[in-house]
């Protein structure tokens, strides 16, 4: 059965944290609430959906709602908004049904943008990836800890073309209603004086491989700046801030630059709270998120999407979705 959510807990926190509320700055987040016509037609592709393939209930979303897929194929283009929330999606009241067809929607809203994929090594290797808190990464910086989880972009360690250029989030419960924080790398620069700018777009500052990848060994990456700018002039950002340090251990200057980085950003902190009826996507290079640590109940099911996979499959050999990261590093 499908229950109504209101749009209130999803938008009321889609807001800059500032201390002075007379220095409020609007948020950088596109906003899209489920219209009733919409919800009317999403409703009976949420039933329609366990005879389906992902792709099929692609094809039906494209076909019944337009609009609500041009609200999501913006984020392709060149000016796109580097996260978009969307609020008023149907919610099956029976928990395990909703986590079951929430999965299968997650796929097909994921091939309106691009291509989902995943990594071997990550979340057993599902393309839909089920975040909650697991008892073996309570003291980690992880999705799967309780713990509140720093600032980061995903996978920074990997080249461009073999990391995820948007992450969806997909609420499934969240009790506690734990927050998502986002800090767009926009709005992080104007907090940066141009030295200190010019010093994190060198190859000055080294990365950690992630802990939910279960690699036995400590891997660091090659020298590589955190901040670049893309063939648009837009500024960039790949960094995990708790697995960050310079990579030469006397540059006083690198060290002091990152410091001043990881200021702005908590500086730069939006929040939005991802409840069942929330979809949420953001570009992983443009955005850095983190989260509040989670209180009761919480699983959000994240996808990651690519325009395409040519280059994940042609270093992986491997022509499916599910790629395995020790050819990554």
């Amino acid at each position: 059965m499908l229950q109504t959510q209101t749009q209130a807990h999803a938008f009321k926190n889609a807001t800059r944290f500032h201390d002075d509320s007379s220095k409020f700055i609007s948020q950088p987040i596109e906003m899209h609430h489920v219209n009733a016509i919409e919800r009317t037609e999403l409703e009976k592709i949420y039933r329609q959906s366990g005879g389906l393939t992902d792709n099929e209930i692609a094809l039906e979303i494209k076909k019944y709602t337009p609009h609500f897929t041009r609200v999501i194929k913006n984020l392709l283009g060149n000016n796109a908004p580097c996260s978009l929330l969307i609020s008023g999606l149907p919610v099956i009241s029976n928990l395990t049904e909703r986590l079951h067809i929430n999965e299968k929607m997650s796929l097909a809203f994921a091939h309106l943008l691009g291509l989902p994929f995943q990594y071997l090594q990550q979340n057993e290797g599902k393309l839909v990836a089920r975040i909650s808190p697991h008892k073996d990464y309570e003291n980690t910086q992880s999705g799967l800890s309780r713990a509140h989880f720093g600032w980061h972009t995903d996978d920074s360690i990997f080249s461009l073309n073999h990391r995820t250029e948007w992450i969806q989030l997909l609420g499934v419960i969240n009790e506690g209603l734990t927050e998502t924080l986002l800090s767009p790398i926009d709005d992080v620069v104007t907090q940066l004086s141009a030295d200190v700018l010019h010093i994190l777009m060198q190859h000055r500052f080294e990365v950690k491989m992630p802990t939910s990848f279960g690699f036995r060994h400590q891997i660091w990456s090659h020298p590589l700046p955190l901040i670049w700018r893309n063939e648009q002039d837009q500024c960039e950002v790949g960094v995990p801030t708790y697995h960050v340090r310079p990579s030469d251990q006397n540059d006083k200057e690198a060290l002091t630059a990152l410091n001043v980085f990881l200021a702005a950003i908590d500086a730069c902190c939006y929040s939005v709270i991802i409840q069942p009826d929330t979809l949420f996507i953001f570009n992983n290079n443009r955005v850095l998120h983190g989260r509040t640590p989670v209180i009761g109940h919480r699983m959000i099911l994240r996808t990651y999407i690519r325009r395409n996979l040519n280059a994940l499959r042609e270093i992986t050999g491997n022509s499916t979705s599910i790629f395995d990261a020790r050819f990554l590093i």
